[in-house]
């Protein structure tokens, strides 16, 4: 059945458009020397500062950083920002100071909506954007100029500098991410057997457990606890084919204080219990527990004869020791034999 109103709230619908558009506004450049003191402050804009000269120390947020000629410092809106010259210095600067927004525009028929709120560029401290030196210093001059096509230009050129700020900071924040990542899987690959949780792991990457996790999935396409259980089960495998230990004293020594946990966790991963990986690759622990005896014997056999229980369970060594003949034995386990 027709529904008029259904009908113009699609049309309304269709006819909806909205945009957001993310942009910046140049209030005040500066050029000339720093109070030897300067006070901590805050303001609710962003502050970029080129060092031209001098020495001394900043404090950004909690963060303190020095101050050389050619360093560059981003300060966010609401953070606190204190310098101070070293003794008998003079510290010059090029000063910018600029607002964010984030403007939504939302046009319904014929009306048109647009609103307007701070936004704040992701970016603090030092920067690693070499060569930025130049177009902060061309922004103070040009702030100058008031004719409206310098001041287009001026605009022009500060969203390009904050592109540019903006890209090498997420290239760099990338990099040191994985390192983070990289250090703590090292972390979990030597002290697997221990009870490691993602909140230690996200503390020794130097990040909140819930970016962590982010940006180790990221990274490795895991979880940080899916992939520390795939270190501790890939253990549990060598233990199981290399040791007489008990299930529950291999779980233990691979970090899980439960065995049923354990088992469960094993089956989940490889699809058979560990009592059944055994049993499957009962060929490879009989070869791992006799390496060390078949080393002390002057002659290598040619050929070694099946290894059978009462299933008739066949164990292939030809590509260890040669083309192998094989004989059914109706003993329980009878042993190896050589020929």
């Amino acid at each position: 059945m027709f529904n008029a109103s259904d009908s113009i709230c699609r049309t309304s619908k269709e006819r909806t458009d909205q945009s957001v558009t993310i942009s910046f506004v140049l209030l005040s450049a500066y050029k000339g020397p720093l109070p030897s003191h300067f006070d901590t402050q805050t303001s609710n804009t962003h502050l970029l500062l080129l060092v031209e000269s001098g020495k001394g120390s900043i404090c950004i947020g909690e963060q303190e950083y020095r101050l050389f000629p050619g360093r560059c410092f981003l300060k966010p809106p609401g953070m606190t920002i204190q310098t101070v010259a070293d003794e008998g210095e003079v510290v010059t600067v090029s000063e910018l100071e600029f607002n964010g927004y984030k403007v939504t525009s939302v046009r319904e028929v014929e009306n048109v909506h647009v609103v307007q709120e701070p936004f704040c560029l992701p970016v603090s401290g030092e920067l690693n954007e070499s060569e930025l030196g130049q177009a902060i210093r061309n922004l103070c001059e040009r702030h100058e100029n008031q004719i409206d096509r310098e001041r287009f230009s001026s605009h022009c050129q500060l969203l390009s500098l904050v592109e540019r700020i903006w890209e090498a900071n997420e290239r760099w924040r990338g990099n040191e991410n994985l390192k983070a990542v990289e250090h703590t899987i090292r972390l979990m690959e030597q002290d697997y057997f221990k009870p490691l949780s993602r909140e230690m792991l996200s503390k020794e990457a130097g990040m909140s457990p819930s970016h962590y996790s982010t940006v180790f999935r990221k990274v490795t396409g895991k979880s940080p606890m899916e992939y520390l259980a795939e270190i501790r089960i890939e253990k549990a495998k060598d233990k199981l084919l290399t040791s007489n230990a008990r299930i529950r004293d291999i779980a233990l020594g691979v970090g899980y204080a439960s065995e049923f946990y354990f088992s469960n966790k094993f089956k989940k991963m490889t699809g058979i219990s560990p009592r059944e990986f055994i049993s499957q690759n009962l060929g490879k622990k009989l070869l791992v527990s006799h390496t060390e005896a078949f080393s002390m014997t002057q002659t290598v056999p040619s050929r070694v004869i099946g290894l059978f229980v009462e299933d008739h369970l066949k164990v292939f060594w030809d590509q260890a020791f040669g083309p192998i003949r094989f004989w059914r034995i109706s003993t329980t386990l009878s042993g190896i034999i050589f020929a």
